[in-house]
């Protein structure tokens, strides 16, 4: 099974729930990019494009392995949601760090 197989097994609500933080950052990024730099500087905003596309990119990841590991475990199936492993607070309290940083 490939990589995007195992995506679209993935319930919508944590894939849309990942690309709007995703998307959150960057506007949050590129909004203090814009008002350091006075304007949009090309050379600025790649790295950080790149930076939060691979961060998507390692969490989507860690949810397909998530939920390998729970549709593999018996009395699961795919209907139950993913149990959390992280405290989402407290990345959202890391983000407002960045930003305030």
């Amino acid at each position: 099974m490939n990589f995007t197989d195992r995506i679209r097994r993935l319930p919508l609500k944590l894939l849309l729930h990942r690309f709007f933080s995703a998307l959150l950052c960057l506007l949050l990024l590129g909004a203090m990019s814009i008002a350091v730099d006075r304007g949009v500087r090309l050379s600025h905003m790649i790295p950080i494009v790149l930076l939060i596309s691979c961060s998507l990119l390692l969490q989507l990841m860690d949810d397909c392995k998530a939920l390998e590991q729970t549709l593999s475990k018996p009395g699961t199936g795919p209907g139950r949601p993913l149990a959390s492993r992280r405290d989402l607070r407290l990345d959202y309290l890391r983000l407002l760090a960045v930003v305030g940083v």
